[in-house]
Formats: structure tokens, sequence, C-alpha cells
């Protein structure tokens, strides 16, 4: 809710809530401001509500979560599932463009700030232990992908290893004809 909408709010529930309610927004929003700022994961980690705000309101950048708007570009999401479209916090939409992975995508703001932001804290975590990872490494992938990328980076670091412990793939639809 942005300044105008908690007036109005003002109108309906006692002032001091939402006073308390506009200060709660506030603090999260400078949890926000402070990751984009720093790049880096917070001192202490945000409860789950922040969170899933956070997403939802990056998932709105997304054109093809505008209201009205249906997306026909081969990269715009379109679910039918809305247990889908929660799961992933609505972030449906494809990254890249024309043979680069890391650009950013016009109609998908919100799902490029997530890769550009992943591989922000991918260098910060990762930049002692693996040199070699790269902002463009963190890409949106599938399962399987993943799956294979994970299983075939533990066998690099670990030549005996032949096959993952545990798999699960939670993305796996069946298929009925």
């Amino acid at each position: 809710m942005d300044s105008r909408n908690f007036a109005l709010a003002q109108g309906l529930v006692d002032s001091s809530y939402v006073s308390q309610a506009k200060q709660s927004r506030s603090s999260r929003e400078g949890l926000v401001r402070q990751l984009l700022a720093n790049r880096r994961l917070p001192e202490r980690g945000w409860d789950d509500v922040t969170i899933k705000l956070f997403l939802h309101e990056i998932a709105s950048m997304d054109s093809n979560n505008f209201p009205g708007n249906v997306g026909l570009g081969e990269r715009e999401g379109r679910v039918y599932s809305s247990l889908v479209k929660e799961r992933n916090f609505h972030l449906h939409h494809g990254i890249g463009r024309s043979g680069d992975i890391g650009a950013v995508q016009p109609k998908a703001a919100g799902s490029s700030l997530v890769l550009k932001i992943a591989g922000s804290l991918a260098l910060v975590r990762d930049s002692h232990s693996w040199p070699e990872v790269q902002p463009e490494s963190c890409i949106d992938v599938t399962n399987v992908l993943d799956t294979f990328l994970s299983v075939n980076r533990m066998r690099q670091r670990q030549p005996v290893l032949e096959m993952p412990s545990m798999l699960q793939l939670s993305q796996w639809q069946p298929v009925w004809p």
C-alpha cells in the first residue's frame, strides 16, 4: 500500500492501527532497499511475510502479470494451474534475450531482477570457494537440467560419485494421452 491507501484506510480503521501497519511496511521496504543497495544477504534473515511480499512485488513487474494483459511472446508465462502460479510466486516469465541468458528481458523486469540479485548473491557467497562463479552462472532452469548440472558439478569435485543419494523432481507432470 502507498501513502494514499494508508490515508484512506484511516477512514475505516483506527489511525493508530494504520500507523503501526505503515511503520511495518516502511521497515520491510527498508530491508528490500538494503538488499538491492548492498547486493548481499542481510545479517538477519527475513520473516516469511517480507519474503513473500518482496517476491509478489517482483512478480508484478513482469508483463504477463499486468492486470488485463494476455502475453503472447515466446518467453511470457502462461500457466493454467493456480497452484503452480502460487508455488512459483507468479514468476513465470522467461529470462534473457537472443543468445544472451544474462540480458535483461524488457517485458520481465521482475524476473530479470531476480536473476541479477541471484547472480550478485552467488558471487558474494562463492567468491572464496568457487572463484570461477560469474553472475551469469545463476540461470533459471528446469529441475531436470538443474539436477544434471548439480550432479555434474559434484562429479568434478568428487570423481567417485556415480549417482545422487536422493533425487526429487517436484515439477514432474504426468502426460495423459
